[in-house]
């Protein structure tokens, strides 16, 4: 079967499936989760939270193309919307709605990035962190492995 047939094709590879390397994508996603959920209590830094809990959610996509053994070759301008994209392919429909405001927050995350005026809502940050929660439950599920505590 093969997932990616547009022009980016090139970019994505075929691997050996890793459940470890899986695995270690979701425990670097899990670990950053749960700084972020000790450093919302500060009430400063929503960008900056927000832009970490975007890393979280990539990097549980990651985690899910390594699982089915395929990684993003390159590094430079689009391999986060790479990754996300075949990812949410991989596991679609499930994450649905999940997956199409990982989107629009990759957008937002870009601006908060690269300096443009954006702000985040408190409302938003509470629904990037219920959304990456959710992802990271998915991934742990397809690892079948226990859910680690979200603190």
């Amino acid at each position: 079967m093969n997932i990616f047939k547009n022009s980016q094709e090139a970019e994505v590879e075929k691997i050996t499936p890793s459940k470890e390397a899986a695995l270690r994508w979701l425990n670097k996603a899990v670990n950053k989760l749960s700084f972020v959920k000790k450093a919302t209590g500060l009430g400063e830094g929503e960008e900056e939270i927000y832009e970490m809990i975007y890393d979280v959610r990539r990097i549980g996509c990651e985690a899910i193309l390594a699982f089915y053994g395929y990684r993003v070759k390159s590094s430079g301008p689009g391999h986060h919307k790479l990754v996300i994209k075949k990812a949410a392919e991989l596991i679609s429909p499930k994450l649905r709605n999940e997956f199409f405001r990982l989107e629009k927050m990759r957008g937002i995350r870009n601006k908060l990035e690269y300096g443009n005026e954006v702000s985040v809502s408190e409302q938003e940050l509470k629904q990037a962190y219920e959304d990456g929660q959710t992802l990271l439950k998915e991934v742990s599920s397809m690892l079948k492995e226990p859910e680690r505590p979200m603190i």
